[in-house]
């Protein structure tokens, strides 16, 4: 009886470190497992961004051309021909717009008339 007991002690034993062996690998796989999960789902949000990106680049581009187009059409319309060469781009480098006192975007004021004839006469 006392052979029998140890023999079943020592099968309980061996048991025993099979079941930490197995439930070691079973931990392993599931770690495994759960990093290519997360590896998959950073490859699909790094090409989701990818397209996101390219598909801005391609909207500021067309609206960058358009609006290129329309100050283009509205200078001719309003100027006559175009000629970009007699263009000083840098004439209201410096200025501030918030000293200005009057609203650049729809100019229609004393003060707007008083800052044309002093940039003119300058």
């Amino acid at each position: 009886m006392k052979k029998e007991n140890e023999v079943i002690n020592k099968k309980n034993e061996d048991l025993s470190k099979h079941l930490r062996v197995a439930e070691v690998k079973v931990g392993l796989s599931r770690k495994v497992a759960a990093e290519r999960e997360v590896a998959r789902m950073k490859h699909d949000q790094f090409e989701a961004l990818e397209k996101i990106k390219e598909e801005n680049s391609r909207n500021m581009c067309n609206s960058i051309s358009k609006l290129k187009m329309n100050i283009l059409l509205n200078t001719q319309v309003t100027n006559g021909h175009f000629n970009a060469i007699r263009v000083d781009f840098n004439a209201l480098y410096d200025v501030d717009i918030g000293v200005l006192r009057f609203d650049v975007c729809f100019p229609s004021s004393d003060a707007w008339d008083l800052f044309v004839s002093t940039w003119r006469n300058s």
